[in-house]
């Protein structure tokens, strides 16, 4: 009985996210019957259709609207996604709605993990596919808290260590026609660092210290 259930709902909604589609494409383009205006004043143009990816409650649909584009001043604008409010992000007002819910019951993180299980493929490759990324996110939850981190004045990207790495290693060790033991390399790597560091002459001083005191 599971079984049939599962498959009779996933036809749903599969069903449901076709009919969204379409309905959606027809609020998105079109002819208006009102000229759309920029913020300059003049009117704008619809230079055709652009595809864009929504998630909905229903699941993931694939809707065309068309892009306007000022003569004057160059700015664009997607009037379908503003009627739907759906303006600059891919998810739709339903599921916002459900994230906004189970964020208030914890981190924003697993707030959109809950969000994500609900409208989950009910079967095949996707299912397993996205399945695997949320338990990820949910595992990784804690490291994830950013605003909390900048508000203590941490950093949380990635380009300081990126480029530390860069000018730390590759520089030194990766140079063309260069091989290294792991042994080597981190030996060098750990004068490397305390030179960079500016703790040469006291790194050094204590490795000396080390090699001569006195057994216990």
């Amino acid at each position: 009985m599971a079984a049939w259930e599962q498959a009779v709902l996933g036809a749903a909604l599969g069903a449901g996210a076709k009919a969204l589609a379409t309905i959606l494409s027809g609020i998105g383009s079109g002819r208006r019957s009102l000229p759309v205006r920029c913020a300059c004043g003049a009117t704008m143009g619809s230079v055709g259709l652009r595809d864009k990816a929504v998630v909905t409650a229903l699941g993931p649909v694939i809707y065309r609207r068309s892009l306007f584009v000022c003569p004057a001043c160059g700015t664009s604008r997607f009037p379908g996604d503003r009627a739907l409010d759906m303006e600059h992000t891919g998810f739709s007002p339903g599921v916002r709605r459900m994230m906004a819910r189970a964020s208030a019951r914890g981190s924003f993180v697993e707030a959109r993990c809950r969000a994500a299980r609900q409208i989950l493929p009910r079967s095949g490759a996707r299912r397993l596919l996205a399945a695997t990324q949320i338990r990820y996110f949910e595992k990784n939850a804690e490291r994830m808290r950013y605003a909390a981190y900048r508000a203590q004045g941490l950093f949380v990207g990635s380009g300081v260590v990126e480029a530390g790495c860069r000018s730390v290693v590759g520089l030194r060790c990766k140079k063309p026609g260069m091989f290294w033991s792991r042994s080597g390399a981190h030996a060098i790597l750990q004068t490397r660092c305390s030179l960079l560091s500016r703790r040469y002459d006291a790194d050094w001083d204590d490795r000396a210290y080390e090699r001569t005191k006195p057994a216990a």
